[in-house]
């Protein structure tokens, strides 16, 4: 059995971080999404979890067409959360 090692995400990850647009369907907004990548950024830049203490849920809102592709940007959040 291999064990792979978590290598942590940095700013710069955050920083540079890209989501697929989603044309058809439903996607997560993206100004929000990029308003929640800029304060991770901070907080990682800061020595910071990239979450607020006590922050478990996130609800973003989502357009009917056109956003980011939402299992994308939850499978963001879930490596995000390895790491705190």
């Amino acid at each position: 059995m291999t064990h792979h090692k978590h290598i942590p995400l940095t700013a710069e990850d955050i920083r540079f971080k890209a989501f697929t647009p989603v044309r058809f369907g439903r996607g997560y907004d993206e100004d929000h999404i990029d308003e929640f990548l800029d304060q991770v950024e901070d907080r990682l830049e800061q020595g910071l979890s990239p979450f607020p203490p006590g922050r478990r849920n996130f609800d973003f809102p989502t357009r009917l067409f056109g956003g980011y592709a939402i299992a994308e940007v939850d499978a963001f959040i879930e490596q995000l959360w390895l790491q705190v």
